[in-house]
């Protein structure tokens, strides 16, 4: 499928707005002084994110994506953010030196691959709501991963579930787990560490009252 016959198609239209989208909100993201907009336009980053993933048929991905990263991750973001910046001044980036005009010139570099490689060779052929089917490698015998992936479309809770949960994945999802964990740990170290600090100033400023 040529890159004409693919920028015709209906669901065309809806892959640009999101991906222009998301590149914007991801260059607002990192370009904000404000932390906590940039958090906010991550937000935004993620949803453009989930809607491209709604039109590769991965409707639960999609789905995932926003409750757990804008739901859950992005909100613990800007607790802690709020948390440990509170009475801060935002940091000004032009202290940042020449590593922000580096990060700059190589991701225009990549934008640039991506185009490139757009256009040198053929794009997937996709309908909307449908994925990209493949022919089946020859096997002996059908396993269990192949009974679910032929009784259930490509990006089914299914499929997702036993591609998540077999055991080339359950180590990733238990290192995954350990590091929630740990960062759980450290904010409530960090609020209490904060807290007891908070308290002495109070109680030094009475007795110097």
């Amino acid at each position: 499928m040529s890159l004409a016959e693919w920028a015709s198609a209906p669901q065309f239209v809806i892959v640009a707005i999101a991906s222009l989208l998301a590149v914007v909100s991801a260059m607002m993201m990192v370009t904000r002084r404000d932390v906590v907009r940039g958090a906010l336009w991550l937000v935004m980053t993620l949803i453009a994110v989930a809607v491209l993933f709604v039109t590769l048929a991965a409707d639960l991905i999609a789905v995932v994506q926003v409750l757990v990263y804008v739901g859950a991750v992005v909100v613990l973001f800007l607790f802690v953010i709020m948390l440990l910046a509170a009475g801060k001044e935002p940091a000004s980036l032009r202290n940042a030196g020449p590593g922000r005009w580096a990060s700059v010139a190589v991701a225009f570099g990549l934008l640039c691959l991506f185009v490139a490689a757009g256009f040198s060779g053929d794009l997937p052929q996709l309908q909307w709501g449908q994925a990209p089917t493949a022919p089946p490698p020859a096997r002996p015998s059908p396993t269990q991963g192949d009974v679910i992936a032929s009784a259930h479309p490509f990006g089914s809770p299914a499929n997702v579930g036993q591609a998540l949960f077999s055991a080339e994945n359950v180590l990733t999802l238990e290192v995954i787990s350990i590091l929630l964990i740990a960062a759980m740990v450290g904010v409530m170290v960090l609020a209490k560490g904060l807290r007891y600090d908070s308290q002495a100033g109070d109680t030094e400023g009475e007795r110097e009252a």
